[in-house]
């Protein structure tokens, strides 16, 4: 595994959603890293400095946000 050092919780995200025939719940964590990390990533992952997020589709959008408008307190996000 790779070694982050300086990372930090900076939201959490409880998205719901219909797939399907199912109700979905998908939980995410979003950090903040001052570290460059390379890693490879599974297929249809991408790595984005914060810059280039402006311009992507970037599911569920408050991640934007989030990461954006962090003030060093972790925000917690309901989605339903």
């Amino acid at each position: 595994g790779t070694k982050v050092q300086n990372i930090k919780l900076i939201g959490i995200v409880e998205n719901f959603f219909n797939q399907g025939e199912s109700r979905v719940q998908e939980i995410c964590f979003v950090y903040r890293s001052e570290d460059v990390v390379s890693v490879d990533l599974p297929e249809n992952f991408v790595q984005l400095t914060e810059e280039e997020l402006t311009g992507k589709d970037i599911r569920p959008e408050i991640i934007k946000k989030i990461i954006s408008e962090s003030q060093g307190t972790i925000s917690h996000h309901i989605i339903k």
